[in-house]
Formats: structure tokens, C-alpha cells, sequence
């Protein structure tokens, strides 16, 4: 080039350009390279259900940290073992903040880096049944399923049965409990019934009505007597374990196919029926068997954790009342027993539950259990008066005797009075209800009895006495 000065501003000129450019592109890289930290992140980035679009790490750091005090507060893991429950301490989780923002990628569905104590977790597992230990219990399978809500920040209950972590047989067709009721006459019945109905399937989380699984046997009827015979079988096979017993009925005297404590009424007709509620996570059922003259009943599922047992206490006995009625039809001085009398009996039943290590964990009073007593009855004949020979005296002393017979009638009603006022001090307020009817036919048949004692007397004075007869004697007005 024949102008050298030329070719040198023209070489500047083309370096300044260079440099400039390649400045603005690659300084812009270095930046961020270098600051990187003050970024913001991009549209839909999330750390599980937090959303941070739009934030620096900074920020993010300090949203995050709030985020976790939160979901500790409001969160409740829980984990079912058979009956008992347990919740999980939420101190056996570690949020690490640094590290969820450093693995955090923009417009990205994040989740929190979080890690579980497991021998922490274990002991608290230990401490609501020894008997884990000797299980194959999954521990780091269960962390990393109460991690979830953990990392993805998820507020709320949440419950685990840690069945579901056992590996092996987890028992659930052990037999629980067993019952049996004296059949009798009804033997006959329960061979035609016991295969409709067999076997009686409690699911979880459900209730059984015993009137209602019997309205399923496509128009099949039972009288009284089956239904509650079967019914006692039914509660005493699930009164030895955690189940809400929420409707039981009683007869009005306790027959004899039933234990103390231990009998369950049914009858359509007038309502009664047995219904209880299986409170847990596993299905049950009742296995019914006809055993010669006997009913077995055995309820099969999974073992309880704690034990239940049943036991009556409190036991009273109330002696009936003799109550004495008069009829003419009987000779005079004859007595004849128109009914026997029963004693009145009242018992509790209540139901101990103990842990698996021995301790008493609560006692639950199921019922108290009343029947009232049957009184005697006894019949006496009515007693003749010797009819006197003047007709004066025999008016006089009718007149007395009737006085007298009042009021020997008015000692019997006081002393009865007295006898009842006392008898149903001693009787609970059942007692004094149940025994009403019985009270009013006694009343029915006294005033039956005063009737026919008047109309007999009516029958003497109309030509009962002898015949009066003038003494010639006697000197005549």
C-alpha cells in the first residue's frame, strides 16, 4: 500500500472494533459467571410446593428457611401399628438449605434435600411394641416414605401402617377369641342357619348390625330366642378385644343360656338389636360352629397389640317380696304358691386394657347389667267365723267382725306399705320400674279377692247362718 500511515489507522480502527465486540460478549458471560449467586431464577422453578420463579438464591435461602419452620409446626405424620398409633417426631428431619440451592435448576419442579434420623425413628418404633424387634422391619423403606412429605414440602396429616414395612407373615387369620352358648331346643335351628350367615365378615373402619345381616337372607325369619342366642355367641366373642360395642339389650330375666354380664337380647319386633364397630385398619370374621348341643364362635384376623380382658364386679342380689292373696275357692288354712319368687341381680362389666409390656393402660366400663326380682306369691284360703245364736249378739257381733275384718284388712294393706316402701329403698331405680306391672296386678287380684270376700259375706247374711228358732222358755215381749 503506497500510504503506510493509512494502513495503520485502518488496523486500529479494525482491533478497536474487535475489542469492543468481543467485550460485550463475553464480559456479559463473565458477569454472570462470576455473580452468578445474584441471579434471578426463570418462570415456574419450585421447590415441591413452594414456588420461587422470579428470586435470587439469596432470597431463596430465606424463603426456604421460613417454608420448613412452617411445615414442621403444621405437619402430622403418623404411623399405625394394629390398634396403637404413634406420631412421628418431626426433629428426626434435616432440611439442608445450602444444598437444595445449590442443586436447584430454573424453570425446574424441584424438591428440598432432606435426610431422616433412622435410629432415632427405630427406638420410637421400639417404644410402642417390643415385639418389632423381633420383626423384618423395612426402616430405611418407611424414611424415605416420610421423607416425601418432607421434601416436597407438603403441609398436613398423613398417616402410614407400618404393616405395610413387615415382611412375612403378618398374621392376619390368628384366632383372636373364641365364645360358646348352649343351643337346647334351637339346636335344629342353627343347622339350617349357620351356613346363611357363615362367616360373619367385619371389614375395617366399619359397624355390624346383627339385624341387618339378618335381613339379607332373602326373607329368612328367626324368632327371638335364635336371634339372641346367636347374638350372645357374637358378644362374647368381641368383647376380648378393642372393638366400640355401640348397641347391646338385655332380657328381662337372664336366661339360661347366658353367663352373668355376658347375654345379648335381639328381637325385631320390638327393636332390639346388637351392633358394634371395628375401629381398625384390618378386616375381621366370625367363624360359626354347631358342636353338639353348643354354639362356638371364633373371631380370626390379625393379633391385637395389647391384651383385653373382661371381667364382672360389683355384684348385688335383691330378695324378692312375699306377697299373700285370699280366695274362697281354697279350704280354709289351705295355702297354695301361685308363683315362685327370683332373686333381682345387678352386675358391671368392664374391659382392661394392658400394653404389650404388662401396664394398665385404661379400664372401660361396657355396661351394668340389671335384672329385677320375681316376687313369691302364695294364695290363702279364707277363714269361716263361728256364727253366734241370738240374732242381738249375731247382729252385733257381724257388725264387729266386719269392723274387725277392715281393719285387719287396713293392717295387711300398712304392712304391705311398709314392705314396699322399704323394699324399694333397697332396689335400684330399675328395680322399682321393672316391678311396676307386678305391683299392679297384685293390686288387680287384692281387689278381686276384697269382692269376692264381700259377696261371700252377702251369701251368709242371705241364708249362710242357721235358722233361728224361739225358745218356749223364754218369756216373749
Amino acid at each position: 500500500m503506497k500510504n503506510p500511515q493509512l494502513l495503520k489507522i485502518f488496523l486500529v480502527f479494525i482491533l478497536s472494533t474487535a475489542y469492543i465486540f468481543s467485550f460485550s460478549h463475553f464480559g456479559a458471560a463473565a458477569y454472570n459467571q462470576i455473580f452468578k449467586d445474584q441471579g434471578q431464577f426463570g418462570d415456574n422453578t419450585t421447590i415441591g410446593s413452594l414456588d420461587i420463579s422470579g428470586q435470587s438464591k439469596r432470597e431463596v435461602s430465606t424463603i426456604l428457611t421460613e417454608a420448613v419452620d412452617q411445615w414442621t409446626r403444621n405437619t402430622v405424620l403418623d404411623i399405625t401399628y394394629k390398634e396403637s398409633k404413634m406420631t412421628v417426631d418431626n426433629g428426626i428431619f434435616t432440611f439442608q438449605v445450602d444444598k437444595t440451592i445449590a442443586s436447584l435448576l430454573s424453570n425446574k419442579k424441584n424438591t428440598a434435600v432432606v435426610t431422616v434420623n433412622t435410629e432415632s425413628l427405630q427406638e420410637d418404633l421400639y417404644d410402642m411394641s417390643l415385639a418389632l424387634a423381633s420383626t423384618s422391619l423395612d426402616i430405611d423403606r418407611l424414611a424415605k416414605d416420610l421423607a416425601v412429605s418432607a421434601e416436597f414440602l407438603t403441609e398436613g396429616s398423613k398417616t402410614l401402617a407400618l404393616e405395610n414395612y413387615i415382611d412375612g407373615d403378618t398374621g392376619e387369620d390368628e384366632v383372636v377369641a373364641e365364645a360358646t352358648v348352649n343351643l337346647g331346643k334351637a339346636a335344629a335351628a342353627f343347622k339350617d342357619l349357620i351356613p346363611l350367615i357363615q362367616p360373619i365378615k367385619i371389614d375395617a373402619e366399619t359397624q355390624f348390625s346383627l339385624l341387618q345381616k339378618m335381613s339379607e337372607l332373602d326373607g329368612k325369619k328367626y324368632n327371638s330366642d335364635t336371634l339372641s342366642r346367636l347374638a350372645t355367641a357374637v358378644y362374647g366373642v368381641v368383647l376380648p378385644t378393642n372393638f366400640t360395642i355401640l348397641e347391646r339389650n338385655i332380657s328381662n330375666q337372664l336366661p339360661g343360656y347366658a353367663e352373668l354380664g355376658f347375654e345379648a337380647h335381639v328381637d325385631s319386633e320390638i327393636g332390639h338389636d346388637l351392633i358394634f364397630a371395628n375401629t381398625n385398619d384390618s378386616a375381621y370374621r366370625i367363624e360359626l360352629q354347631v358342636e353338639g348341643k353348643k354354639l362356638k364362635a371364633t373371631l380370626k384376623g390379625q393379633s391385637f397389640l395389647n391384651s383385653y380382658e373382661v371381667k364382672t364386679t360389683d355384684e348385688k342380689r335383691y330378695t324378692p317380696k312375699t306377697i299373700k292373696q285370699y280366695s274362697d275357692e281354697l279350704a280354709p288354712a289351705a295355702m297354695q304358691v301361685k308363683q315362685e319368687g327370683k332373686e333381682g341381680i345387678t352386675v358391671k362389666v368392664l374391659r382392661r386394657i394392658e400394653s404389650s409390656s404388662g401396664d394398665l393402660l385404661e379400664t372401660e366400663t361396657l355396661s351394668e347389667d340389671f335384672y329385677a326380682p320375681i316376687h313369691r306369691i302364695e294364695v290363702y284360703g279364707l277363714e269361716l267365723k263361728e256364727v253366734p245364736s241370738s240374732p242381738t249378739d249375731s247382729g252385733n257381733e257381724s257388725d264387729t267382725e266386719d269392723d274387725n275384718s277392715g281393719k285387719d284388712d287396713e293392717t295387711i294393706d300398712e304392712d304391705t306399705e311398709q314392705e314396699q316402701g322399704k323394699e324399694d329403698k333397697e332396689l335400684p331405680d330399675d328395680a322399682n320400674s321393672n316391678s311396676d306391672s307386678n305391683e299392679n296386678n297384685q293390686d288387680s287380684e287384692k281387689d278381686e279377692q276384697e269382692s269376692n270376700e264381700d259377696k261371700g259375706d252377702s251369701q251368709e247374711e242371705a241364708g249362710g247362718y242357721p235358722k233361728y228358732e224361739e225358745d218356749p222358755n223364754v218369756p216373749q215381749k
